[in-house]
């Protein structure tokens, strides 16, 4: 009895299979509006089946908390999100099941940040970019590069970005 209440609790504590996902901004973008983290968190879902728990990416502590109580997780850093991908990776037990999604890359915090986890072990297909420096280009070699869809303008390109990477979520 006693082995069965362990598998249970050791059942109901594995996180391996959920997703943390952290946003990217929520605020209007060359003038298409915005989207909110549950909008954001919606993108993702449409093509993978895990749980998502979402986080905004300007509150680093409880992201930073999330992926501490969830070492196991997948997590999945969208644009203004990636700039944390340096501390999220240091917390992280398997580093390939971090996803670093079209980074901004135009900051150089966020660019450091993001080759600091590539460097740890991140594999640099997991990190998905776009046609320029704003969705992720050249931020680093052996990137995968998103998909647009020619009938999309920049910005709606980005949040298909989002979308997409949930095909490749293992």
């Amino acid at each position: 009895m006693i082995r069965l209440k362990t598998l249970i609790l050791e059942q109901s504590n594995n996180t391996s299979n959920m997703i943390i996902f952290v946003s990217g901004v929520t605020t209007s973008v060359s003038g298409t509006p915005p989207k909110s983290v549950s909008q954001q968190q919606e993108l993702l879902a449409k093509n993978t089946s895990m749980p998502i728990d979402a986080y905004y990416h300007g509150n680093a502590a409880k992201v930073i908390k999330a992926v501490t109580q969830n070492p196991t997780a997948t997590v999945v850093l969208f644009s203004a999100g990636c700039s944390l991908a340096s501390s999220v990776i240091t917390l992280m037990k398997d580093p390939t099941k971090l996803y670093i999604v079209e980074p901004y890359a135009i900051s150089g915090r966020t660019t450091k940040s993001v080759r600091f986890a590539v460097e740890k072990g991140t594999p640099a297909s997991n990190v998905f970019v776009g046609p320029a420096a704003g969705r992720g280009l050249d931020v680093v070699s052996g990137a995968t590069k998103s998909i647009d869809n020619p009938k999309l303008d920049y910005i709606a390109n980005h949040w298909k970005a989002l979308r997409d990477v949930g095909k490749y979520i293992k």
